[in-house]
């Protein structure tokens, strides 16, 4: 392959791919390549995802002794790399991608199903409820519930239902 060739390589899962190159010494070459990882989360509790942006983030360092073929080390270098860094770009975003599916499940509304049954509102027969009495005991059934019907008699409501004001208000 190419250099651009080899470069383009490393904008899988990348936003950009920057490349260095130097002369540290006389007798060596240095050729610093570093990308920048698109969908990063900095902040991740994953660790798998952490070590995997960790890991990816590292810029590559080839360092080309005098009298080597400068091009032939940066191919050898470039595709040991991109075939070690294919793989970890896949499998993180393969975690983002079930991360964001489990967020989207968590943050959706129950069921439909769940919703409806749990804002029906129960009917009156088979209501129970304590019912204080002027001693502030529960008065009724033996096990001192009072059954809807018997509020009905009694002149209770249950809450929620008519439990407005009973004088006039100012505001009516």
């Amino acid at each position: 392959m190419s250099f651009l060739q080899d470069l383009h390589a490393l904008l899988h899962g990348s936003e950009s791919v920057s490349v260095t190159i130097s002369k540290p010494s006389v007798s060596n070459t240095e050729i610093l390549i570093t990308s920048k990882l698109s969908g990063v989360d900095p902040d991740t509790k994953d660790p798998r995802r952490a070590a995997l942006q960790s890991a990816l983030a590292m810029p590559l360092r080839i360092v080309v002794a005098a009298g080597t073929d400068i091009d032939a080390a940066f191919e050898s270098a470039m595709s040991r790399y991109t075939a070690a860094r294919i793989p970890a770009i896949d499998s993180l975003s393969d975690i983002a991608s079930k991360l964001a599916t489990v967020t989207k499940a968590a943050k959706s509304p129950a069921p439909q199903k769940a919703v409806s049954a749990a804002s029906k509102s129960p009917s009156k027969q088979g209501v129970k409820r304590e019912a204080p009495t002027d001693d502030g005991e529960a008065e009724g059934d033996q096990d001192g519930q009072v059954d809807a019907n018997e509020d009905a008699a009694s002149g209770i409501e249950p809450a929620g239902q008519n439990a407005g004001p009973t004088q006039a208000s100012i505001f009516d």
